[in-house]
């Protein structure tokens, strides 16, 4: 009894015994599973099994017998008389699948990110509007001017007799009224926004006044409320103003430009010169 019982432990345990084995698995396998429905040798579900019992080997990615995207390499085996077929697969789907899951994770921690940042980006960019918005509102209330008020002030200053200038910190032209035209012969058009020295003083003088400005501007000097200097109109002729000026400051005290009153002295100074040249020609102790 003991022999025969040990005989059946070697042939199950021989090779016999392992190929045994495994079809009693295929068979508990397709017992619960269920028995795939045969499909022909010339069908193309059948094509792997084909090429590798046609005695090909190689790689391929196409369907197996269940309609299913595979993977697959093959290597025929051949022993004497016939050919087998050795067959590796994996379903496609389930190669993509840690690929779809990856990027699955990637996408949404990319949609954290974003609204994370945005999060943030609100919670930071909320004040700095808010700021920004009274800042403006701020700024509309201080530049208003009421037309009524700007129209009158216009109307003073071309009705004033003198030329009315505001130069800027880099001494360009911020105003200059119809008088102030009229003496130089330009539109104003043509002033605004240009570089007062370059443009209204004699080349030689111009250098030497813009630097005495900029001295001023910088606080380099004390402020001159009176000097007289020659300008050059628009057709060249050169005239000779008085000026009276004020300087134009922010809320530190900074000079900001100047705003200037130039009367036109070029004829009185004639007039003066002439009558000190006949005063000359008469002898003394005629009188």
């Amino acid at each position: 009894m003991n022999q025969q019982s040990e005989m059946r432990k070697l042939r199950l345990s021989g090779p016999g015994g392992r190929i045994l084995t495994q079809i009693v698995a295929m068979v508990l396998v397709a017992l619960v599973v269920g028995t795939p429905s045969p499909v022909s040798f010339d069908e193309a579900l059948a094509q792997l099994a084909h090429r590798v019992l046609s005695g090909e080997s190689g790689k391929m990615v196409g369907q197996d017998y269940r309609g299913v995207r595979v993977l697959a390499a093959f290597e025929p085996v051949r022993i004497p008389d016939r050919i087998l077929g050795v067959v590796a697969k994996i379903d496609q789907a389930e190669v993509r699948r840690p690929f779809l899951k990856t990027a699955g994770v990637i996408c949404l921690a990319a949609l954290l990110i974003i609204v994370l940042v945005s999060r943030i980006l609100h919670r930071i960019g909320e004040p700095l509007i808010r700021q920004l918005e009274g800042s403006e509102r701020q700024f509309r209330r201080e530049v208003y001017v009421d037309p009524e008020e700007r129209d009158r002030a216009q109307l003073y200053l071309d009705t004033a007799e003198v030329m009315l200038l505001a130069l800027n910190r880099e001494g360009r032209v911020e105003m200059i009224n119809r008088k102030g035209c009229e003496i130089l012969g330009w539109e104003e058009e043509e002033l605004l926004g240009k570089d007062w020295f370059e443009t209204c003083l004699p080349p030689d003088q111009a250098d030497e006044v813009r630097s005495v400005f900029h001295r001023l501007m910088a606080g380099e000097m004390e402020p001159l409320e009176y000097y007289e200097n020659e300008i050059v109109t628009k057709d060249g002729e050169m005239r000779l103003l008085a000026w009276h000026n004020a300087y134009m400051r922010d809320a530190q005290g900074n000079a900001t430009g100047t705003l200037s009153s130039g009367e036109d002295v070029t004829d009185l100074r004639e007039s003066l010169q002439t009558s000190a040249d006949i005063a000359e020609t008469i002898p003394a102790g005629l009188f």
